[in-house]
């Protein structure tokens, strides 16, 4: 079987395998910071919906590096692997991704919105709580955003006694505000070591992609010098005689860039990025860049990065074929 062919077909394989193993580890996690302690949990189909547009996104930034991986052991047809290579790339950034999100804002809209699938159960009565130093005894489930408690623990006033009262339990009181993503504080306490700064950084690719692409094609574009530079790290495959040193210097860039074009929003990076803009841009007058949110330095960035490794995998192939003459 040919090389392009068979790239295809780990294309088609990493994707179909990526939403099978994602929609189980997403599920776990749906049902984790929707659990209620003393309940079951609830599962729904339309937590499959949200999982596959949440999961796309993820597959999309990380499939370059796998397929790369693929190249690393298998280094014949070089000339047609990356004309595919090229091909998929494109096919990915430029045609897979925009319609997922385009089927995303029709899709998404129709089903019950996330929030409410995630409380869709009431706190459960007969639990004690622990809310920004206070301990709450929950007597009964909550009803209507609200709980009957006994509140046995104040840090604010050690002194006092327990009594009862009713708390909000609303998204926008501070027992949500304190419970974060969970909707039970008990979860929370129990799941606290698990790291989350992962899903985060592909949450934020998430809604950043979707703001560029409802900004416009000519944003998308911009937003896409992310792609590329992932995408460029194909050239690494011949960087080095061992293999397991080559899928090793892949791994390290593509966490690097996904890192980088992550923390450039940040807000610790916020006065570099200001001053930088300030630099190329007067505040005073209009801007395409600023107004249709396109960071000209990022980009300049990520098309540097992908210069760079495109011409390493240059030279390292050309060395390659004077050393075999």
């Amino acid at each position: 079987m040919s090389k392009p062919i068979v790239l295809i077909l780990d294309y088609i394989a990493y994707t179909l395998l990526g939403l099978l193993c994602g929609l189980f580890f997403f599920s776990q996690y749906f049902n984790a910071i929707s659990l209620v302690a003393g309940k079951n949990t609830i599962f729904s189909a339309e937590i499959l919906v949200y999982g596959v547009f949440s999961l796309l996104p993820v597959i999309f930034i990380t499939i370059s590096m796998f397929i790369a991986f693929y190249k690393v052991r298998h280094l014949s047809s070089p000339v047609s692997s990356c004309i595919t290579y090229s091909v998929l790339s494109a096919f990915t950034w430029f045609i897979m991704y925009p319609a997922t999100l385009m089927l995303q804002e029709k899709v998404l809209p129709m089903v019950t919105p996330i929030e409410q699938l995630e409380r869709k159960q009431e706190l459960s009565g007969g639990y004690f709580r622990k809310i920004n130093g206070t301990v709450y005894y929950f007597i009964h489930d909550t009803e209507n955003d609200s709980a009957d408690v006994v509140c046995l623990y104040d840090s604010k006033a050690p002194n006092d006694f327990a009594k009862a009262g009713t708390i909000s339990v609303s998204t926008n009181s501070e027992f949500a505000d304190f419970s974060g993503d969970f909707h039970d504080p008990i979860i929370k306490e129990s799941m606290e070591k698990i790291p989350y700064n992962v899903s985060k950084i592909f949450d934020f690719y998430k809604s950043k992609a979707e703001r560029t692409w409802d900004t416009g094609i000519v944003a998308w574009l911009f937003f896409c010098s992310f792609g590329l530079a992932l995408s460029s790290l194909y050239s690494l495959i011949r960087v080095s005689s061992w293999k397991l040193l080559n899928s090793f210097w892949i791994l390290i860039m593509s966490c690097f860039i996904i890192w980088f074009n992550f923390f450039y929003y940040q807000p610790v990076f916020s006065i570099i990025r200001t001053a930088i803009n300030r630099f190329l841009f007067d505040p005073s007058k209009s801007n395409f860049f600023m107004e249709n949110e396109i960071e000209l330095p990022l980009f300049a960035v990520n098309m540097l990065l992908s210069t760079i490794m495109i011409l390493i995998g240059i030279f390292r192939t050309v060395s390659n074929k004077n050393r075999s003459f």
